[in-house]
């Protein structure tokens, strides 16, 4: 199934073709498409509605927020964008802007005024989406921004919880460090220590441990983060885990 950013990228020639009433406003969006900015300024100072969105609620902030284009998404904000508007389903630019670990364009949308803990429809945030990624300096922002630490989506997770799955055991670092809680469990009880355990990822499994993650909690099967390891025999993550206290 693709993922959430193809699809939204998909929409993208929707966005452009859909009628959308005067014509300087199609011309906008083509300008805004083509990034271009000085057919952008020309456009905006006849009219064109820089609020516009089409049916899935994809708005010209949103676009270039996903395509990383920081000097638009600038421009865009300096003639009355709306900094926190949604899509259908609840995404704001920020949210698009962090999932794709676009560091320069989050950083630019905090300092313009996005809201850092709006949630989606389905309860995800922008820091879930930038901890799943795995990008420190992204997760650094938001959390300077005042997201969320322990919040949780749809599915009973929190940032740690996407984060431990993830490539960065820098970013898990940096949730821990904002105070999040590494024995807050999921919807089946699933531990980040079960988690990093299971993904045979050494480093995080050794980062959550040193901040007191418990080595013998059990998920809804009475499965530990030990038998899980052994089961999927990892020999280093369950000599780490004996040497933590973890029972047979």
């Amino acid at each position: 199934m693709p993922s959430k950013f193809v699809i939204a990228l998909n929409l993208i020639p929707v966005f452009l073709s859909i009628a959308c009433g005067p014509d300087v406003n199609s011309q906008f969006l083509e300008a805004v498409e083509d990034d271009d900015a000085d057919k952008i300024q020309e456009l905006l100072k006849s009219g064109a509605d820089v609020n516009l969105q089409n049916e899935q609620g994809l708005s010209a902030l949103v676009a270039m927020a996903m395509f990383d284009r920081v000097d638009v998404v600038d421009a865009l904000l300096d003639v009355g964008a709306e900094v926190n508007s949604r899509d259908r389903l609840g995404r704001t630019a920020l949210y698009w802007a962090a999932g794709g670990g676009h560091n320069d364009t989050v950083r630019l949308l905090v300092r313009r005024g996005a809201d850092v803990t709006i949630m989606t429809e389905d309860q995800q945030t922008a820091l879930m989406q930038a901890s799943s990624l795995g990008v420190p300096e992204v997760v650094e922002a938001l959390l300077e921004a005042g997201a969320v630490v322990d919040q949780k989506d749809g599915q009973g997770r929190t940032s740690l919880l996407r984060a431990v799955v993830g490539p960065s055991t820098e970013t898990v670092q940096l949730l821990i460090d904002a105070g999040a809680d590494v024995n807050m469990a999921g919807r089946v009880k699933e531990t980040p220590l079960m988690l990093a355990a299971e993904e045979g990822h050494l480093e995080t499994v050794q980062a959550l441990l040193a901040a007191g993650a418990d080595v013998n909690a059990k998920d809804m099967a009475e499965q530990t983060a030990l038998k899980l390891a052994t089961l999927l025999e990892l020999p280093e993550i369950m000599e780490v885990l004996k040497r933590a206290g973890a029972e047979e």
